[in-house]
This record gives structure tokens, sequence and C-alpha cells, in this order.
């Protein structure tokens, strides 16, 4: 897909239209990208009702890759709907946001799971957006040259899609080195093992958090969650000049 075709897309809706339909490529490792006979799943901006009223907090998350046999529609809709109770890895994820947006420059929230109700159709997952590198179905684990060569040739696409999400806050799941190759090097800025970076992308300051996957179980939640919030403040503070 050329720039140009870029250019004029406004929305992810037209976005998925044209990429699902790029030609099939191989990449230099032998790995094989045909969107169009391959499984390819949208996602993105959950709520765009609910995500249009948050003001500073607008998280995106950066996954690996889709895994369409669990879901029955778009990635988005399918995250709008569901029960994190159902789910340990989007449980983790309400988690994260809760704690994110409740942390402020003075004070970080207690982990208290009795303030979050898992049960139902959560609040949280419909304040979000999540962005998945490999559109097309994964595996587990996830290989890493299939996901280097899906960043390769989708990399402008990938741009295209945080444009129009447009973040404030982009928490990477272990995927912080790739989007640091799609970015050319403008997350890190040099720094390999950062937690958390401040930096000017797609013309504004956004921070980002390099995290481990929310499915990383090995990690209990509330230290997960203490850790996120935790280089989140340390971000907003750097950001902010503090």
């Amino acid at each position: 897909m050329n720039d140009n075709n870029l250019d004029n897309i406004k929305t992810e809706a037209e976005l998925f239209a044209l990429w699902r339909n790029k030609p099939r490529f191989v990449s230099s490792k032998n790995v094989v990208i045909n969107h169009a006979e391959n499984n390819f799943v949208p996602d993105g901006i959950v709520n765009k009702k609910e995500w249009d009223k948050i003001e500073d907090k607008k998280i995106l998350y950066v996954l690996k890759e889709a895994h369409s046999a669990k879901i029955d529609s778009d990635m988005a809709t399918w995250l709008g709907a569901i029960k994190p109770s159902d789910y340990p890895i989007w449980k983790r994820v309400v988690q994260w946001t809760y704690g994110i947006t409740n942390t402020t420059l003075d004070s970080t929230p207690e982990f208290l799971e009795s303030e979050i109700d898992y049960s139902k159709s959560n609040f949280w997952l419909n304040k979000i957006a999540m962005l998945n590198i490999k559109k097309s179905d994964g595996k587990t684990p996830s290989i890493k040259k299939e996901l280097l060569a899906y960043a390769e040739y989708d990399k402008q696409e990938i741009i295209k899609q945080i444009k129009i999400i447009n973040p404030k806050i982009i928490v990477c799941g272990s995927t912080a080195w790739i989007l640091d190759r799609i970015f050319d090097g403008g997350i890190k800025n040099g720094e390999s093992n950062n937690w958390y970076y401040s930096v000017d992308l797609l013309g504004e300051k956004r921070i980002i958090l390099a995290c481990y996957h929310p499915a990383y179980f090995t990690i209990k939640a509330e230290q997960s969650f203490n850790d996120v919030t935790k280089y989140y403040q340390l971000a907003l503070k750097e950001l902010q000049g503090k």
C-alpha cells in the first residue's frame, strides 16, 4: 500500500479495508504474509463514544498477535462485550487501566480487587484501544521472526493506526522493542532497558510503558499493578518536568 492511499484514510474502518487486501509478501526470512487469505482480525478503539470522552488518559495497548479462534467478531467489538472474569489476560488489562487512570503526580492507587466488577461487560475495557502487531492468527508462544516480518511489511499501516487512535499513553506488552523498530529508534532513544519513556511521537509528547505481556502470570496481579502504576507515575513526572 502506498503512502498516498494512507494519507486519505481518516478512520480505522477505512484503514482495515485497505490493509486486509494488501498483496502477498514473503519476507527475507521466508515468512509468508497474506492478509487476504489469512484470518485478518481488526482491533483498535474499543468504544469510540467512550474514547472521545477521555482527555488526558487515552491508553493504547500494543500486543503481539491476534487469536481469532477466541473471538466471534472484530477484536474491538469483542473486547467491549466480554466478561474479564473469563479471560485472565483482559482481567489484568482492566487492572492496569484502572491503575493508570487513578494515578496522579502525587499518588498511586491501592490494588483493591473489590473496586472492580469483572463479571460483566467492563467499564474499563470500553475505555481503551488495543493494537496487535500481527493482525493474522497467532501462535503461543509468539514467533519472533514472524512478528518482525509483519512489523516490517505493515509498518506504515501500524503507524497510521496509532495516528488515528492518537493515544496519550502506549502500554507495550513485551512489544516495546518492535514498536521501537517501527518508529526507527524513536521510542527508546538509545536506552535499552527502561520501563518507561516520554517521547515525541507523531507530533506530540506521549508516554510509553515498556511492560511485560499482561499474560505473563509468573508475576502476581498485585505486583504487576504496582509496577505499572509506579512507572507510569515516574513517566508522568518526567513528562511534566517534576
